[in-house]
């Protein structure tokens, strides 16, 4: 088992996984509104879509994405 998972209790450990997903939400809506403006006449289901695809593709590129080790990143230097 992990730290963070035997450092909190089940309730904490939700809330800590929802604020990381509602953050994604709100960077997404934020960069919709700054880089994908679109006319003041589309409704406000275009923008949550828009933003729900930008968080899905954050996602996907996210988990899909090798991570790099520590100790390899340090031999980068």
């Amino acid at each position: 088992m992990t730290g963070t998972i035997l450092a909190s209790s089940g309730g904490l450990f939700a809330l800590i996984f929802m604020a990381e997903y509602i953050n994604i939400l709100v960077i997404r809506l934020f960069t919709r509104l700054i880089f994908l403006r679109t006319l003041p006449l589309i409704s406000d289901i275009v923008l949550i879509a828009q933003t729900v695809a930008l968080a899905a593709l954050f996602v996907w590129i996210r988990a899909t994405y090798p991570r790099i080790r520590y100790d390899h990143l340090i031999n980068l230097t």
